[in-house]
């Protein structure tokens, strides 16, 4: 089952598309829109029977991520969940994207492979630190960290049906938790939930010394959601990893967009460490506090 974003043809006619984005503007800003809550996650002590599900493997250097193949999950998912759910929604409507509904989680995105890659390629310590991956749909940059020696990596995905269906069982098929070496938590719900209850789930003091994400700048109006959790979670020398593409045709989002967001801001700097060139080039930016 294949799942899309609606996105339109970027050789068509960008009055067209132009035209479309301001009028679903207008509309998206008159509606009263609901979002999800944060609320933790707790892993079930029964696993999901995945055993008929495909296992695939991403390989690095030396060693492997494995992940379930996203697509026979949401075959497993649709049999099981009720109608009513988000991402029976998703599923139903072949889409990768409902607003404030279902945000892509049950896909393995490319920028999060770029993202897997840069962080091996480069060497990023993990050892001993506290880790976020925000939006992490498999969360495979997030066990990358796991396996790499992180104290503490905590996954962040819009979708509760995501993290308890998919993001968990990528996890324990890596055995992360197993070795007792690695302490994961799970948190669903919108950003600025996350952000506004991080201090009273986490404690006060608690900051991540990292922050992983991937394909998360599609949609401008969610700039300030996301600054605002790296303005309030990251460590003050930590570092923020985002991957993404540099233009998200038809939505308006993109690194470029991004990083004048971030400047105009003020409270963070922003360098692009990687680029991947394709049609569409996709890069990683590094983030850091002002100083």
């Amino acid at each position: 089952m294949s799942f899309f974003f609606n996105f339109p043809d970027p050789d068509k006619s960008d009055i067209v598309s132009s035209e479309k984005s301001e009028t679903e503007k207008s509309s998206l800003a008159s509606e009263d829109v609901t979002v999800a809550k944060c609320r933790e996650i707790f892993p079930s002590l029964k696993e999901k029977d995945y055993n008929n599900v495909a296992v695939l493997s991403h390989r690095l250097s030396d060693f492997c991520i494995h992940y379930y193949d996203s697509q026979a999950v949401q075959k497993t998912a649709s049999d099981s969940l009720s109608a009513a759910s988000s991402v029976s929604q998703a599923i139903q409507s072949h889409s990768d994207l409902i607003p404030n509904v279902y945000e892509g989680g049950l896909k393995v995105w490319e920028c999060a492979i770029d993202l897997l890659e840069f962080l091996q390629n480069t060497q990023i310590s993990f050892v001993g630190k506290s880790v976020l991956e925000l939006g992490c749909g498999a969360g495979l940059p997030g066990i990358l960290a796991a396996k790499q020696g992180a104290a503490h990596v905590h996954f962040q995905d819009y979708n509760s049906e995501v993290l308890e269906i998919y993001t968990i069982a990528n996890v324990r098929l890596n055995q992360i938790e197993e070795s007792g070496k690695c302490a994961c938590r799970y948190f669903s719900g919108d950003w600025t939930s996350f952000q506004q209850q991080s201090r009273s789930i986490l404690g006060e003091t608690f900051r991540y010394d990292i922050i992983l994400t991937a394909e998360t700048i599609y949609k401008t109006e969610n700039y300030s959601k996301l600054i605002a959790v790296f303005e309030s979670c990251l460590a003050e020398d930590g570092v923020v990893y985002l991957a993404a593409k540099s233009n998200y045709f038809g939505v308006g989002g993109g690194t470029r967009d991004f990083e004048q967001f971030v400047k105009k801001h003020g409270h963070f700097v922003s360098e692009v460490c990687h680029t991947i060139e394709a049609g569409v080039p996709r890069e990683i930016i590094k983030l850091k506090h002002q100083e």
